[in-house]
């Protein structure tokens, strides 16, 4: 639009810059849904090795960490368990950002 030189009012020249914001909140908002398919991933990842890590355990088994006995079958779903808060967070931020966007949309509609 700028190149073309069609831009003729303060008004239009001022479009540009909420096309502009949209396009940023646009990178932010794929940034979050890539990690969000990442942690995914991750976490299908996580779930396949507790499940077979569980397969040569059993419940009596403990990891002696320092001075604490700690139960094998904790510390095997301590990751899936922080992938899921991580992909929950995430989701959060990602509804956030999705927000803003609509927002943006709608201030774009207003003016156009």
């Amino acid at each position: 639009m700028m190149n073309s030189g069609k831009l003729k009012t303060v008004e239009d020249v001022e479009l540009t810059g909420l096309f502009n914001q949209l396009g940023d909140i646009s990178k932010h908002l794929g940034g979050l849904c890539s990690r969000k398919y990442f942690f995914t991933l991750c976490l299908t990842g996580c779930m396949f090795a507790t499940g077979t890590v569980s397969l040569f355990t059993t419940a009596n088994d403990q990891v002696l960490l320092g001075a604490f006995h700690i139960p094998i079958e904790l510390l095997v779903t301590l990751l899936p368990l922080s992938c899921i808060l991580v992909i929950f967070g995430v989701i959060i931020r990602c509804n956030q950002w999705e927000k803003q966007f609509n927002d943006q949309l709608s201030a774009i509609s207003d003016r156009v």
